[in-house]
């Protein structure tokens, strides 16, 4: 291998172990977020955080949706996939808040049992019968 193949490659790597490290935000500060939610309730994970205390409810707060819209959300982690032959990656949630439209803020259990040190999702959802793309915003905390 050549010494500018190799420079390359390791400049690559080193990147790429900074990365999850940059994205990592307390859960006890609020982040935003700001996504677009797919049509007829399928779930999106929005934003994710290192849980600070497993006990904790999370929160969600100043959200906008699109037009007349509202959203649910919950507080979820996600189970990686073992290994090839496995099953693909779960999410497991919590108690889902429901028709929060603009400008609202609620609490967001920890029933989904994410570990202190671990990430937490936010996972939001249109309501039932919204069969079209809506934006949303806001800001959340998995505490």
């Amino acid at each position: 291998m050549r010494n500018s193949t190799k420079i390359a490659t390791i400049g690559v790597l080193a990147a790429a172990l900074m990365l999850p490290a940059a994205n990592a935000v307390a859960g006890t500060s609020y982040a935003g977020f700001s996504t677009t939610l797919p049509a007829l309730q399928q779930g999106v994970l929005a934003a994710n955080q290192i849980k600070s205390n497993a006990a904790a409810a999370g929160d969600i707060r100043s959200i906008s949706v699109g037009s007349d819209y509202n959203l649910n959300a919950r507080q979820c982690r996600l189970d990686r996939a073992a290994g090839p032959g496995s099953t693909p990656a779960q999410v497991t949630c919590g108690t889902e808040r429901f028709n929060l439209g603009d400008g609202a803020s609620a609490t967001l259990p920890s029933g989904s049992h994410v570990a202190a040190g671990n990430r937490a999702y936010l996972q939001l959802h249109n309501s039932t019968w919204a069969v079209v793309r809506v934006s949303a915003s806001g800001s959340w905390r998995s505490n």
